[in-house]
């Protein structure tokens, strides 16, 4: 009977992580609006539903005037006018429109979602051509809902991957276990093998019998000096982004 109890609980363990999993369950989600050109037709938020949960990540949407296609708001701008809190998971869609009526959109990303979006994530997402057609062309409301739906596919993936990997963790240790007791085992097997190959020799060829050194004379010489310098660059100011950081990723 016992020989029967390991071979099933291996079974049990490998049929629950085949299992497909499910980390977000379908529903709805809300974007807070700040609508700043009144092209929404006063909302305060929209309700989207198409069936992904993006769980803690905050989406947001504010329009506003511009000079330019480069004048768009700084970071800390935005932070302040959608009231994102430092840390916060948070995505922010800002609609900019200019004096003679062109339509510009930008995108940015703060907290955990600036590490869960990647570049080429955003790309897809801004050369959406629902999203670029409708925003260009004056329909803010159509070109944010297909926005918005891109980024909770983006966040529900990731929320999957998340939830498959940690299911796949428990054989994942197992199989590391596995792998460093065969290291460490082979290791000494290795060790004890030279160790005595290492004493045979010793006895085939006694060196202390066939080979004898005796110095007569000894001598310290300085041949010279050199100095060698390496310059150590620093890691602090570069432009990559750092967790719980965020900010403008791009824009059309």
């Amino acid at each position: 009977m016992k020989k029967r109890i390991l071979p099933m609980l291996s079974l049990l363990l490998l049929a629950a992580l085949m299992l497909p999993c499910s980390a977000t369950a379908h529903g709805s989600y809300r974007v807070t609006v700040c609508d700043d050109l009144g092209i929404l037709e006063g909302a305060e938020a929209l309700v989207v539903n198409d069936g992904y949960d993006v769980g803690e990540t905050a989406f947001f949407l504010w329009t506003k005037s511009c000079y330019s296609d480069t004048d768009w708001p700084s970071n800390t701008t935005v932070r302040t006018k959608c009231a994102i809190a430092e840390g916060e998971s948070a995505v922010a869609l800002v609609i900019r429109r200019t004096g003679t009526g062109v339509f510009y959109y930008d995108i940015y990303t703060f907290g955990e979602a600036d590490e869960i979006f990647s570049d080429s994530d955003l790309d897809r997402i801004l050369d959406d051509s629902t999203v670029y057609t409708a925003i260009k062309g004056g329909d803010a409301l159509r070109g944010a809902d297909r926005f918005f739906s891109l980024c909770a596919t983006v966040l529900h993936d990731h929320a999957e991957s998340e939830a498959a990997r940690a299911k796949r963790a428990p054989l994942t240790a197992i199989l590391l276990g596995l792998g460093a007791g065969a290291v460490v085992a082979g290791s000494s097997m290795l060790g004890v093998w030279l160790y005595y190959r290492k004493k045979l020799h010793g006895t085939i060829y006694p060196l202390d019998r066939y080979a004898k050194l005796s110095l007569t004379q000894r001598e310290d010489r300085f041949v010279g000096r050199s100095v060698t310098r390496v310059r150590v660059q620093s890691s602090n100011g570069g432009s990559g982004r750092s967790g719980g950081g965020g900010g403008r990723r791009g824009g059309r």
